[in-house]
């Protein structure tokens, strides 16, 4: 009976070794890069070849380099506005999408799941050439633009699927005690979507703090945010500064997420304690 069982656990691994060594192999691909840039970014040696101790000497001067600190500003500061706006006006979207007249709700979904599939670089060249036909001048503000455009697509889809979810008939009981649409929509939907909406709103974040494309497109003159400061700098060529400053991303960006997949895991553990407790 054992050598049986060995042999069918022999036969089920050479079935599906190709399986794992296909995710090996997307799994180094992924992060081999990330070790070799935080590797050089921690060199002690200004080469990109010769690779001497660990050292934080590159962070150092990455975090006393006004240029880079005033771009880290500027990219923080459109990340955190980006993730306001979109959450609010995503949120209202996903509201109106899902009790719209069906005919004008299956072309606003048709509409957002578009713009989700459209390439980006496309996007941020038609805002571009809007901003320049309306003769707006490419600042911080066509940046916020522009990312706002770009988030609040994910964050309607995000709030939908969970207001999909949620039971009608605890807002009808709220309408029957005497609250208004608005009223119940306040005190009973939003406070429903709390978690939804600030999982979305980090990912919004995350979107706005990581990206180029439309940073590109949409950035004007002086300060530049922090990818285009790097952009700027590897033009130059690559250098130990870089890596350190693509690594200062990386663990931003990873932190974000880590506190949205919190989010989802507390909702998750109190919903499964309500349930457990009914």
């Amino acid at each position: 009976m054992s050598t049986m069982r060995l042999g069918g656990r022999r036969e089920t691994f050479d079935r599906t070794w190709w399986l794992w060594a296909i995710t090996g192999a997307v799994l180094a691909l992924m992060f081999i890069p990330v070790v070799v840039v935080m590797l050089y970014s921690l060199n002690s040696e200004k080469s990109l070849i010769v690779l001497g101790s660990l050292s934080t000497r590159w962070y150092d001067k990455l975090f006393h380099d006004s240029a880079m600190l005033t771009s880290l500003r500027i990219s923080v500061e459109i990340a955190v506005l980006t993730a306001l706006l979109s959450t609010t006006f995503g949120t209202l979207l996903a509201i109106g999408w899902q009790r719209a007249w069906p005919p004008a709700a299956n072309a606003a979904g048709g509409s957002i799941l578009l713009r989700l599939v459209v390439p980006e670089t496309a996007v941020a060249a038609s805002l571009f050439l809007l901003f320049t036909q309306l003769q707006v001048v490419l600042s911080f503000w066509t940046i916020l633009a522009g990312h706002v455009a770009l988030a609040i697509a994910f964050v309607a889809v995000i709030v939908r699927s969970q207001l999909v979810s949620l039971n009608a008939e605890i807002e009808s009981a709220a309408q029957d005690l005497g609250a208004s649409r608005v009223g119940a929509l306040w005190l009973v939907v939003i406070p429903a979507l709390r978690p939804t909406i600030a999982t979305a709103g980090l990912l919004a974040f995350v979107l706005s703090f990581d990206d180029f494309v439309t940073t590109y497109f949409t950035a004007g003159v002086g300060a530049q945010p922090l990818p285009l400061q790097i952009y700027s700098m590897l033009r130059f060529g690559v250098t130990p500064e870089a890596n350190a400053a693509g690594i200062v991303m990386l663990v931003l960006t990873a932190t974000v997420l880590t506190l949205a997949a919190a989010v989802v895991l507390l909702v998750k553990h109190r919903r499964r304690r309500r349930e457990a407790t009914a």
